[in-house]
């Protein structure tokens, strides 16, 4: 299979306009969308020659087509850098990205591809208007308070400290606290919709140390009871490194604090196990003497853990080039 479409010389439409080339005439596209987990598959026809491209996020299959399963991706990939490296045969570009109910549409169009060129840049900000859409207020954003919160000790790992109102997180040598947080969310996040955003907001209540200082969240693989959770009985856990969040510099009361745990909530909730989502945190592997008291549910000065997450319905969303096409971004059934 070429990267490029065959050279196809069409007849010439008597209704096309001046100067127009028949290949808007032509030159049409067949869509076969599966599942966003899944492998894209795009016909495009041009005059007698067909190309079709497979593709996932991110990987570029020539410069006539290209998809993008997940709703945020279009933002991050680096096809988009491709086509504006490699697609000198291209007079516009089309973009579109569909939220089903919403029936919202923009599209704009361009005589010259040079300028639709220059607009590449602004498509990324209009997908990311689109895609970020729901993520202002309800029904796609919702917040779910911690259903328990608890820290353990090395330093005692037979006691329990789930009844206090702080959730300790520190390091001192080979002393170390960790905090474990759980949510109640498997009732409440609805079926089908994608999560693309997930973060734990904590408050700060007490902190002491030096600074800078790490601190890193994993996903937990057990559910706890944070009555009787103790260092030795706690959890195993899973970590990722997006989790980490970076104190520059010492942390005074009433500080919010926001943890990325975007990818351990899509971990979770693909394994379908468990009704909590819960999390543990500590301090990172660089810190040597820091500690940060995170004030617990129990507080009742602060606001104890809350788990925000953001998302949007099931949908369609990509990117298509082809000669002559519209310019444009789609949310529409």
């Amino acid at each position: 299979m070429e990267n490029s479409p065959p050279e196809v010389k069409p007849p010439v439409s008597e209704s096309s306009e001046p100067g127009q080339s028949a290949m808007l005439k032509t030159a049409r596209s067949t869509k076969i969308l599966e599942r966003p987990s899944e492998t894209f598959r795009r016909k495009l026809h041009v005059g007698d020659g067909v190309i079709e491209t497979r593709a996932r996020c991110g990987t570029l299959f020539g410069k006539s087509v290209i998809h993008t399963p997940a709703p945020l991706n279009p933002l991050i990939c680096k096809s988009l850098v491709s086509f504006w490296q490699t697609g000198r045969g291209a007079e516009s570009l089309k973009i579109w990205n569909r939220y089903p109910g919403s029936g919202q549409e923009a599209a704009m169009s361009f005589k010259s591809y040079r300028v639709a060129w220059v607009m590449v840049a602004l498509s990324l900000i209009i997908v990311s208007s689109f895609a970020l859409l729901a993520s202002s207020g309800d029904p796609t954003t919702f917040k779910v308070s911690a259903a328990g919160d608890a820290y353990v000790s090395t330093a005692n790992p037979t006691a329990a400290y789930g009844k206090g109102t702080d959730v300790w997180v520190s390091k001192v040598g080979s002393v170390e606290n960790w905090g474990y947080l759980s949510f109640d969310i498997a009732s409440k996040l609805p079926a089908g919709v994608a999560v693309v955003r997930a973060r734990i907001r904590l408050l700060v209540d007490q902190s002491y140390g030096a600074f800078p200082a790490q601190t890193v969240a994993g996903r937990l693989l057990a559910d706890f009871n944070e009555a009787t959770v103790t260092y030795n009985t706690a959890p195993a856990a899973t970590f990722d490194a997006s989790t980490n969040t970076v104190f520059d510099k010492r942390p005074m009361l009433g500080f919010t604090v926001f943890v990325d745990v975007t990818k351990q909530l899509q971990a979770w909730r693909s394994s379908g196990q468990r009704t909590l989502f819960g999390l543990v945190l500590t301090m990172g592997p660089a810190t040597a003497n820091a500690g940060i008291a995170f004030a617990s549910r129990e507080n009742s000065l602060l606001d104890g853990p809350v788990l925000q997450i953001f998302t949007v319905p099931p949908g369609q969303y990509g990117y298509s080039i082809s000669p002559r096409e519209t310019f444009g971004v789609r949310s529409a059934n």
